[in-house]
């Protein structure tokens, strides 16, 4: 049964002036609970002594905000009671509840779902943890934090600690009859927006102050315009991105709408350069697959290799490889080349250019008849026996797996990401060269490693470590781009004019493949 505690929390005793009334109202609604504030010094006290286990991680999250989400789950697994954040109005006793063996919370309104961001993360609805009620020990909390373990590395606290994955967990758990939700409007009886939500008797009413939210510094009017003013003299200075129509140009529209079956045919492309060191491990990956062979087919391109590449790839296609559909080497006449640092921002214009008109020629050559192309990067060391299983299973017509050097590591392909905020065009500047926009790690992206929590989600930028396409969209003409499209190039390029033809892209954070250390 759900105890008569109330659990609220701020960093210090000096509650702000604009919470007080709400706090005195979920005091003045339950005068027989025992009502306990936290603070940030309480609640590490409370981590420390029942929970010693976790405290190191709970030290390790970055943001204030993510300590208080984390502990709020802790304080209802170990206490039970309601937790409600300051902003929350109370407007009806949660004493009816008290009965109940179950986890009480509700959906945020509707709306909240349509926004982008939870689109993108193809969650149905977003659970509001911002008012819940639990009886003590229940066994939903020691799920949930399973996976807030695995995925304490997210930068973004909604996917951190938040809604989000919450939502996940609550979808995930085996024992839905454990969990009781409420309309939303018995915690949100209007939306963030003020419009209202439901007829259902309100229980509280959260007011989204967002507290939490980081604010960026304001800098002075002329200093901000003028940094403007560099920034976009020197895009108007830089090779512009194509357009749509030209990117398009010769499009079969009606290929690209037909959509290949997915138990149809496989051709692996590999494009290739020095990589004797790890084709034997590429190699072995392949030929545990748990597709027949008679439905798989290989291609390889190799140009300019420094090492035995080429000879090695022969001797398998002549071996191992004959029992395939078809195994079969290419070479690239016209390899390019670059000098320094090969992910230098100063060579990507050159290398992914390469890459990208590489690609392409592996498609004229290699693609043959096959319903789908697997792009496999030749540095990819181990992936699981159904990776093509589930790729296929995804039912997406351009997916990827997660690419990680270690198991549980951080994303090694960072082409693949989703877009979480726009950095302001003087910041996007600096980061822009030779017409493409190479941000650091993290500015304004998020990575699989991120969404580890998420079984699928819709990213804006594709990697091609391995990546899965419907064939008939390369035979229609959506290739690598060679030259920028909206600032970007090769495969990050492909999912953003997929993108604009109405095709989105997809990855599969809990699908790791494995890449060589060196690379």
């Amino acid at each position: 049964m759900i105890p008569r505690i109330i659990h609220q929390m701020w960093r210090d005793e000096q509650v702000p002036a604009r919470f007080q009334a709400w706090q005195a109202g979920w005091r003045s609604r339950h005068p027989d609970w025992d009502y306990r504030f936290w603070t940030d010094a309480a609640l590490e006290d409370f981590v420390a002594e029942r929970f010693p286990a976790l405290l190191r991680i709970y030290h390790r999250y970055p943001e204030g905000i993510m300590r208080a989400d984390f502990a709020r789950y802790l304080l209802l697994e170990h206490f039970g009671g309601v937790y409600a954040d300051l902003d929350a109005e109370c407007l009806a006793s949660f004493e009816p509840l008290t009965g109940e063996a179950r986890l009480v919370l509700a959906p945020e309104p509707p709306s909240h779902a349509a926004l982008p961001r939870v689109r993108q993360r193809l969650l149905p609805w977003i659970a509001c943890n911002a008012v819940m009620a639990s009886p003590a020990g229940h066994d939903f909390w020691p799920f949930l934090r399973r996976l807030l373990l695995q995925n304490h590395r997210a930068r973004s606290v909604l996917d951190a600690t938040g809604p989000f994955i919450l939502t996940q967990a609550l979808l995930d758990y085996p024992r839905q009859d454990a969990i009781r939700l409420l309309p939303p409007e018995c915690v949100s009886p209007r939306d963030r927006e003020g419009r209202p939500v439901g007829a259902a008797p309100p229980l509280a009413q959260h007011h989204w102050a967002g507290t939490w939210i980081q604010r960026g510094r304001r800098e002075r009017r002329f200093k901000r315009y003028r940094r403007r003013l560099r920034a976009v003299w020197k895009l108007l200075r830089q090779e512009r991105s194509m357009s749509l129509r030209r990117a398009t140009r010769g499009l079969d529209r009606a290929l690209l709408a037909r959509r290949a079956p997915a138990d149809g045919s496989v051709a692996i492309l590999v494009p290739l350069r020095d990589a004797a060191a790890t084709l034997p491990a590429l190699f072995a990956a392949i030929e545990g697959l748990e597709q027949p062979a008679g439905c798989l087919s290989l291609a390889f391109l190799e140009g300019g290799s420094g090492d035995d590449s080429a000879a090695l790839v022969e001797r398998w296609c002549a071996g191992p490889g004959r029992r395939y559909a078809a195994a079969r080497l290419f070479r690239e006449t016209a390899p390019y080349g670059i000098a320094g640092e090969r992910w230098a921002p100063e060579n990507q214009r050159v290398r992914r250019g390469g890459l990208a008109r590489a690609r392409n020629l592996l498609i004229r050559q290699g693609l043959g008849a096959a319903d789908w192309a697997l792009w496999i990067d030749a540095d990819v060391v181990a992936f699981p026996p159904d990776v093509l299983t589930r790729l296929l299973a995804a039912g997406e017509r351009l997916a990827t797996p997660h690419c990680v050097r270690q198991p549980g590591g951080p994303s090694f392909d960072l082409n693949t990401f989703v877009t979480d905020w726009e950095p302001p065009l003087e910041e996007w500047y600096r980061h822009y060269r030779d017409g493409l926009y190479q941000p650091p790690r993290g500015l304004g992206r998020l990575y699989l490693e991120d969404l580890r929590y998420l079984p699928k989600v819709r990213v804006d930028g594709l990697g091609a470590t391995m990546l899965l396409v419907d064939a008939n969209l390369h035979r229609a003409g959506l290739v690598f781009p060679e030259r920028p499209y909206r600032h970007l190039i090769e495969t990050e390029g492909l999912a953003a004019l997929a993108a604009d033809l109405g095709i989105a892209s997809y990855a599969l954070p809990q699908l790791e493949i494995l890449h060589a250390e060196n690379g």
